[in-house]
C-alpha cells in the first residue's frame, strides 16, 4: 500500500515546528528521510510529515568538558566527520554499518534513534554509552534517557506531539568496545539485529561492562552486566560459558531467532574472551 501524505510542513526556526506540532500532534517528524520508504508502519497510514531539515539549531555540534551535544538533524556522515573523539568510537562503528556513503549523507542521527516499528544501529550504541536526549514539544523541553524512549515492552516508544532536538554524549572513553550487525538489509527492519557492547578495565578487573542488542525490541541484561562488574580478569571459562547462556536466553526471549540468538551470543562471548586476553 503506498503511503498517503497528508501535509508536509518544512519550518525554518523551532518556534514553526512546535507550532505545526500544535495544530498537527500525530505529525511525523523526520530529518532526511530515509526511513520512510521502506518502513511498513508508514504505509498503512495517512501522514502529515514535519520536515526538520531547514533549522539550524537542529544541524548544531557543541562540545565541553564533559559531553558533546548532537543536534538531530546531523547527518551520520556529519557524525563520522568529527575529529578524533575517543569517547564517540562506538557511536562511529556502529554508524558505519548502516548503508552505504550516499545513505549516511542523508540519514540524521535522529531519524536513526526514533525509528517508529524498529531500532536504528546508533540506537544500541548510545544506549551502552549512557546518552541524553532533549526532546521538544508545545509543552517545552525536557532532557530524558536515551532509555526512556524504550517502552514496557521493550520496542520503541517515542512520545506523540514531540520531536527530538539534541543527543547529549558523555566523553567518556571506552577502551574496550565492539559493533556486530547482523541482516541482509541496508536499512534499519525487522530483519537487522545490531550489538554494542562496552567495556573498562582498572587493575585487572571489569571496572563496567555495557551489553545492547537491538532489532525490533531491545535487550539488555543488567543483571549479567552487574554480575561481570567486578570480576577479575582473565575470566574463567565456566563465566565466559555462563554469561553466553545467559544473553541466549535473553535473546530468544525477545523473540529472535534460534540463528540470530546464538549469532549473537557467540559475539558476547568472544568478547569476553578477547577482553580477558587484554588484561593488563
Amino acid at each position: 500500500m503506498a503511503m498517503r501524505v497528508n501535509e508536509v510542513a518544512s519550518p525554518k526556526t523551532l518556534a514553526e515546528a512546535v507550532a505545526f506540532l500544535r495544530r498537527h500532534p500525530q505529525a511525523l517528524p523526520c530529518g532526511g528521510c530515509t526511513r520512510l520508504l521502506p518502513d511498513p508502519a508508514f504505509a498503512q497510514k495517512n501522514l502529515s510529515l514535519l520536515s526538520l531539515g531547514w533549522i539550524k539549531e537542529l544541524q548544531a555540534i557543541n562540545r565541553t568538558d564533559r559531553y558533546i551535544d548532537l543536534g538531530s538533524c546531523v547527518s551520520l556522515n556529519g557524525v563520522l566527520a568529527l575529529p578524533n573523539i575517543p569517547a564517540l568510537d562506538p557511536l562511529k562503528k556502529a554508524l558505519l554499518t548502516i548503508g552505504s556513503a550516499s545513505i549516511r549523507n542523508r540519514a540524521t542521527l535522529g531519524g536513526n534513534i526514533c525509528g517508529r516499528d524498529s531500532f536504528g544501529s546508533a540506537f544500541p550504541a548510545l544506549s551502552a554509552m549512557e546518552a541524553t536526549v532533549e526532546l521538544r514539544s508545545a509543552a517545552g523541553t525536557q532532557w530524558l534517557s536515551i532509555h526512556d524512549l524504550v517502552g514496557q515492552d521493550n520496542l520503541p516508544a517515542i512520545p506523540a506531539g514531540s520531536f527530538l532536538d539534541r543527543v547529549r554524549v558523555p566523553l567518556r572513553d571506552w577502551e574496550h568496545n565492539c559493533i556486530v550487525r547482523k541482516g541482509p538489509g541496508l536499512l534499519p527492519g525487522d530483519t537487522n539485529i545490531t550489538l554494542t557492547i562496552v567495556a573498562n578495565i582498572e587493575k585487572d578487573a571489569i571496572s563496567e561492562i555495557h551489553i545492547v542488542l537491538t532489532g525490533r525490541q531491545l535487550v539488555r541484561n543488567r543483571a549479567l552486566e552487574m554480575r561481570l562488574t567486578g570480576k577479575k580478569l582473565p575470566l574463567p571459562a565456566k563465566e565466559s560459558e555462563n554469561c553466553h547462556h545467559d544473553f541466549l536466553e535473553s535473546a530468544v526471549e525477545a523473540g529472535l531467532p534460534a540463528g540470530q540468538a546464538i549469532a549473537v551470543a557467540d559475539s558476547v562471548r568472544a568478547f569476553l574472551v578477547d577482553l580477558s586476553g587484554g588484561a593488563s
